[in-house]
C-alpha cells in the first residue's frame, strides 16, 4: 500500500502487508494508517494528515489483478475467498483463479464469499473430462452390483464418446474441471 499524496508529489512511500496478519478490514486500515500514512513524508514535513492510499503492487492473489483503487473490503474479501477455495478438497488458488477468470472478475468481485461458495459447488478437480469419466466408471464398476459385469462390456466403453455427451454438464478451464452451473 502506498501514500497517494506522496506518490502524486513524486515520492514512493508505502509498505507491504500480509493479509494473514489481519482479522478484518478495519484492522488492516489501522495498520495502513500507522505504518504508511502517519509516516508519510508529506505528513512528517507538516503538510497535514495523509488519508488516501493506493495499491501499487500485490502478490498471492493467484493472478487475479487488483485495481489500484480497489476498496480494502474487496481486497480482504478476495483474500478470504482464496483461502476458502484453496481449503476445499484438493483445490488450489490457481483453480479458483481460473474459475474467476472464466466467470468474470467484475461479477465475482460483487460478492467474493458467494463466488467461493459457487466455486466449491462446481469444482471437480485437476483433470480433463475424459479422465473424470474414466474415474466415474472405475468407481461404478467397483460397486457390488457390477461385480459380475463381463470384462468385455467394461472394456467396450468409449470414454471419449461418453465425455462428449457430458460436455454440457461440465466445463474445463485451464487444467481444471468444473460442473456446469446454472
Amino acid at each position: 500500500m502506498a501514500s497517494l499524496p506522496d506518490y502524486t508529489a513524486g515520492t514512493l512511500h508505502g509498505d507491504w502487508f500480509d493479509l494473514d496478519d489481519f482479522t478484518d478490514t478495519e484492522d488492516l486500515h489501522a495498520a495502513i494508517q500507522e505504518r504508511v500514512l502517519s509516516n508519510s513524508p508529506i505528513a512528517v514535513l507538516g503538510g497535514g494528515p495523509v488519508e488516501e492510499f493506493t495499491i501499487h503492487d500485490d502478490e498471492d492473489f493467484a493472478g487475479i489483478k487488483l485495481d489500484e483503487n480497489t476498496p480494502l473490503a474487496t481486497v480482504f474479501a478476495l483474500h478470504q475467498a482464496l483461502e476458502r477455495a484453496s481449503s476445499h478438497r484438493d483445490a488450489t488458488t490457481d483453480a479458483f483463479a481460473a474459475w474467476v477468470e472464466h466467470h468474470g472478475v467484475q461479477k465475482c468481485a460483487k460478492d467474493w464469499n458467494n463466488a467461493a461458495k459457487e466455486f466449491e459447488e462446481s469444482y471437480v478437480g485437476q483433470m480433463s473430462l475424459r479422465e473424470y469419466v474414466i474415474d466415474h466408471y472405475t468407481d461404478l464398476f467397483a460397486q457390488p452390483e457390477f461385480k459380475n459385469l463381463p470384462e468385455a462390456i467394461r472394456n467396450s466403453i468409449d470414454y471419449s464418446n461418453v465425455a462428449t455427451y457430458w460436455e454440457d454438464d461440465f466445463t474445463e478451464m485451464d487444467a481444471y474441471l468444473f460442473r456446469a452451473t446454472v
